[in-house]
């Protein structure tokens, strides 16, 4: 399976590299205002960027794709029916965006991964649809504020209370991190996995040792090659989105839309290995652990038996 890649640079020519688990600003380059919420609507146009309506934490959730979440409101940028709007649920496949960046360097265009063809644009208001390659209103410009939000999940844990990995007991949650598995299993009519705690051990002795190598400011992700058994690994923030989020949404919805149903592979260039291992019919049990850093990193590794994604085979 391929590495996973937590670590991707967004560059902005106003504050050089970007990096995922940031807290940004969108800025438009056609009006030079930015996007925001205002009484729980979207809205671009002049706003204090120091104002935590106009902040946005940009959380990783695999294969270069991204949410989006508001400081003010702790709600995501979502796309659906035509919509803009913001939920406050992550799971939403509405919320994830990928970042094309373009060819002068300077700018992204936002894209939707539900719809591919919708882009965040401001040509006759806030809207997401198909644009024209030369529209200024479909740039956007990502900045860091002067004075960043503090982002805290539902848990009350922020990055710099993390001292060491006691708190991962009270963070991580063994049974969500199985539900979040069989949600996607159930999805596709595969039967349910059981939790076994000799995985869950072996996932927990690998994700202490890559902590190790995760206390600078890049992730270091890499796989223990433990014989007999599938793996998935994944970092993030304690500021982000939960571990059980990123299985559902980062392993699963992030990699689903490039898994094709007809062929029950990949999709030319695309990655699907995490989604595919989650839902390999022949897999019976998972073990997942998480450790966390005094950075605030968290390091989630999940193992399973019998292991999927044989050359030759299909999930399911």
């Amino acid at each position: 399976m391929k590495k996973a890649i937590l670590s991707i640079v967004l560059c902005s020519f106003l504050c050089g590299s970007i990096y995922a688990q940031d807290v940004i600003l969108l800025k438009n380059f056609w009006k030079g205002s930015y996007l925001h919420t205002e009484n729980e609507m979207l809205q671009v146009s002049d706003i204090n960027p120091n104002s935590e309506n106009v902040q946005w934490h940009l959380i990783d959730v695999g294969n270069e794709q991204y949410q989006l979440k508001n400081a003010a409101t702790n709600t995501y940028l979502n796309f659906a029916h035509n919509q803009l709007s913001t939920v406050t649920e992550s799971t939403a496949t509405g919320t994830i965006w990928m970042f094309e960046k373009l060819p002068d360097g300077d700018h992204v265009r936002i894209q939707n991964v539900q719809i591919p063809d919708r882009y965040l644009h401001i040509e006759r208001g806030l809207a997401c649809s198909p644009v024209e390659s030369h529209w200024h209103s479909a740039m956007w410009i990502m900045e860091r504020p002067t004075t960043a939000a503090t982002f805290q999940n539902n848990t009350g844990v922020s990055s710099t209370s993390q001292g060491s990995n006691t708190n991962a007991t009270t963070y991580f949650n063994p049974q969500l991190a199985l539900d979040a598995h069989n949600q996607l299993r159930d999805e596709v009519g595969v039967p349910p996995l059981v939790w076994d705690d000799r995985l869950a051990q072996i996932a927990q002795d690998f994700a202490n040792r890559l902590a190790m190598k995760n206390r600078g400011d890049q992730f270091v992700l890499e796989h223990s090659q433990t014989r007999g058994l599938g793996e998935n690994v994944a970092g993030g923030f304690v500021t982000g989105d939960r571990p059980e989020i990123r299985i559902f949404n980062g392993w699963g919805n992030g990699e689903k839309v490039n898994f094709n149903p007809v062929t029950k592979r990949c999709f030319d260039g695309k990655i699907c290995g995490h989604y595919t291992q989650i839902v390999w019919k022949k897999t019976t049990k998972v073990g997942c652990a998480v450790t966390i850093n005094e950075n605030g990193k968290y390091i989630l590794v999940c193992n399973y038996d019998p292991p999927g994604n044989f050359n030759g085979g299909t999930p399911f």
